[in-house]
């Protein structure tokens, strides 16, 4: 589910959750736990975006991400980060012939989202987006006590 808020560009820390579609342990099925690492170490190096904390569990991922600069879309980064977990987790599934959970997750799909040709990995997460906290930046991120 795509989240359709506007949100600040200013640095902010967001907590982020997505979880996966009816709570299907997916996360441990395919052993994707590296895959939120690889999304964790892109956002820093591709956009200094600081995972300051999270939790990964077996169907859904908390975290707490520093946002550094108004240079951002925070609702496409997050979109895009779940999209690439999700066509793993989906090509994971199909290798292991996990015939039974895609069949699961099919059935999220609705005739609408076919009408329109959206695939099925669209709708493996749930996402809530919060902005915890605001403050004006006087020192760089590193140097704040954490």
């Amino acid at each position: 589910m795509s989240s359709h808020n506007t949100h600040s560009n200013l640095p902010f820390l967001y907590y982020i959750i997505f979880t996966c579609w009816h709570r299907l342990p997916l996360v441990d099925l395919v052993n994707g736990y590296e895959l939120v690492y690889s999304c964790f170490e892109f956002l820093k190096e591709s956009y200094s975006i600081k995972t300051t904390s999270y939790v990964i569990t077996l169907n859904h991922v908390h975290c707490i991400l520093f946002f550094p600069t108004d240079q951002y879309d925070l609702s496409k980064i997050v979109a895009n980060g779940k999209r690439f977990i999700a066509y793993e987790i989906i090509k994971r599934l199909k290798k292991t012939q996990s015939y039974k959970v895609l069949m699961q997750l099919q059935e999220g799909i609705l005739v609408k989202q076919l009408e329109k040709g959206q695939h099925l990995t669209l709708r493996l997460f749930k996402t809530q987006m919060k902005q915890l906290l605001y403050y004006k930046l006087r020192q760089p991120y590193n140097n704040i006590g954490h």
